[in-house]
């Protein structure tokens, strides 16, 4: 049986605040700032929802960064930094290019709840006649040659009429040390802080983008209008089934899932209830064609979830039952993955296929995320919802794959029987 969480869509639908919102995410000065746009987005959507509550850093760092739970707003500056940007592109936005919006939105220094006021036509009007005194003082100034009166300035006293040369010496002297002791005060200060900046920086690396790569890889499924489907692949599927024509598998088939499988569910749905998106759990004997064509899908496993294998079809790396079990390359037959053979259960490593793309037989978004055992499917949604392990498709995909199809081959390594860090072995970007 499904189990639904409700969405929050419905209440900001039509909320004007939210639709400022939206608007500013979208204009030039928040167009390449990713950060700035997820936190305004984030403290909007808080401050509709729960208007009464209070938003912590560290809120803003877990939910709209993509912060670990262990994130502590003494060692990371990131939101208070953040803040104090987007508070600047805010003021500039509402200022030019959002200047006839209906609601202007700010964020009070020492706060992070954002302030909506409402801008009257009154205002609107007040703006406009202000602009055009500016400019007609302006037009008059140019008619007029650009002249301009500059006042005198007042006459200051000679020096050397009220003092002698002793004391006007005496004065020059005590006049540039003191001059010297505050400038190489200023540059040693300057020094300092600066060695402070960068010794930071080497400390956290790359510390602002940190959870950049969780964001791209969500990103397709971030803002869709119908809850998403979680498509667990339950165990018991018999083997003739796996690549059967697409219809539903009756529900005594598969009655039961792994505890691996109830792991990477219960790591999907918190981040999923993280990134806010709305979603649904169903088991795959459950689910038709036409709910897939209506809802973007995550599938779950591999061999013990039939639509993995059957959507699989259209993607370059493939799952082979067997035997032997084995990810193997279209573009490449000699390449492949296998499963030693002489393991029952477990082994030194175990295999798995991510992939989120664009699905020509269901014509929606769809998530892959499945081993060739349980230990791959269990690493590789560690790695889908795990911000520094998604960090290594930064290095080795090519700019703006976030807005591409991806699918990626890993190898998880088994370690007594749980599972370890993934490694990439191959990628197709399309």
């Amino acid at each position: 049986m499904a189990v639904e969480f409700e969405s929050d869509e419905s209440t900001l639908e039509g909320d004007p605040r939210w639709e400022a919102a939206q608007r500013a995410v979208r204009s030039s000065a928040l167009a390449r700032a990713t950060q700035l746009r997820a936190i305004l987005l984030f403290i909007v959507r808080r401050s509709i929802l729960l208007p009464e509550e209070p938003i912590s850093e560290f809120e803003i760092a877990y939910r709209a960064l993509g912060r670990r739970s262990n994130f502590n707003p003494l060692d990371d500056n990131i939101v208070r930094v953040q803040m104090g940007h987007l508070r600047r592109k805010l003021e500039n936005y509402f200022s030019a290019e959002g200047k006839n919006e209906p609601i202007v939105i700010s964020i009070a220094l020492g706060s992070y709840k954002p302030v909506f006021q409402a801008r009257d036509s009154s205002d609107l009007e007040a703006q406009r006649i202000s602009t055009k005194i500016d400019l007609d003082r302006q037009n008059q100034a140019t008619s007029e040659g650009n002249t301009a009166i500059i006042p005198a300035p007042t006459a200051l006293p000679n020096v050397s009429e009220i003092a002698s040369p002793d004391t006007l010496r005496s004065w020059l002297i005590a006049h540039w040390l003191f001059i010297l002791l505050i400038t190489c005060g200023v540059t040693l200060v300057c020094i300092a802080v600066g060695n402070f900046v960068l010794n930071r920086a080497v400390q956290k690396g790359s510390a602002t983008d940190r959870g950049l790569a969780l964001q791209h890889f969500w990103k397709p499924l971030r803002f869709v209008n119908t809850p998403v489907i979680i498509c667990v692949g339950t165990v018991g599927i018999p083997r003739e089934l796996v690549n059967k024509p697409i219809h539903p598998v009756n529900h005594y088939f598969a009655p039961f899932v792994t505890l691996g499988t109830a792991r990477a569910v219960a790591s999907l749905t918190s981040l999923s209830t993280q990134l806010h998106i709305p979603y649904v759990v169903q088991s795959a004997p459950s689910i038709d064609l036409e709910a897939l064509k209506t809802q973007p899908t995550i599938f779950i496993g591999g061999f013990t979830n039939p639509w993995t294998t059957r959507l699989m079809t259209n993607l370059r790396f493939r799952m082979n039952l067997g035997p032997p079990q084995e990810i193997y390359d279209t573009a490449n037959p000699t390449v492949h993955w296998q499963i030693a053979q002489t393991r029952p259960n477990y082994g030194p490593n175990d295999y798995a296929i991510v992939a989120r793309y664009h699905d020509p037989i269901t014509n929606n978004i769809a998530v892959i995320i499945a081993g060739l055992e349980v230990n791959g499917t269990v690493g590789a949604a560690q790695f889908v919802t795990s911000s520094h392990q998604l960090e290594q498709l930064e290095h080795v995909l090519p700019s703006g794959w976030e807005d591409k199809n991806v699918e990626i081959v890993l190898k998880v390594p088994v370690i007594g029987g749980d599972s370890g860090p993934d490694t990439i072995l191959a990628t197709q970007v399309w």
